[in-house]
């Protein structure tokens, strides 16, 4: 990634944290939108590699999902599907492989989680991780 477009994706965090806090969802939900692309375009560029994301796409998640667990405020609950739920990191039945670093922020990331005794934050974890496994590994035929 290029030392601008990371300067811009920071700057976009910024202001997305800053909607969340203000609960401007319209906002919220615009941002959202252009980060699950950026996320996608990432695990689109490791191809058949593990995806590695830039140190400030894990912080962007850890953040929001720590904004989001002070809030109590169900109307962001797509944005924490999407955030301690995995989606941005594991993506949508794509077959991304995880890397080493993935694999540490989903459990950074969890743990969180379950320091604010966020159920449903957990559940949503759970669900995905689920569907990812489920998805990602092979059919094994019977001998």
């Amino acid at each position: 990634m290029k030392k601008t477009e990371l300067e811009h994706f920071k700057a976009l965090t910024d202001v997305f944290l800053n909607s969340i806090t203000r609960k401007n969802y319209t906002l919220v939900s615009t941002i959202s939108r252009f980060l699950y692309d950026a996320y996608k375009k990432e695990r689109d560029k490791a191809g058949h590699k593990p995806v590695v994301y830039p140190n400030s796409y894990y912080e962007l998640i850890y953040k929001t999902i720590e904004e989001l667990a002070q809030l109590n405020n169900r109307k962001f609950a797509s944005i924490e599907k999407r955030t301690v739920g995995g989606i941005w990191l594991l993506g949508e039945l794509q077959g991304s492989k995880i890397s080493d670093n993935t694999y540490t922020w989903l459990w950074r990331n969890l743990i969180l989680a379950i320091q604010y005794e966020k159920d449903n934050m957990i559940l949503d974890h759970w669900e995905t991780s689920h569907q990812y496994i489920s998805y990602s590994l092979g059919f094994i035929q019977p001998d």
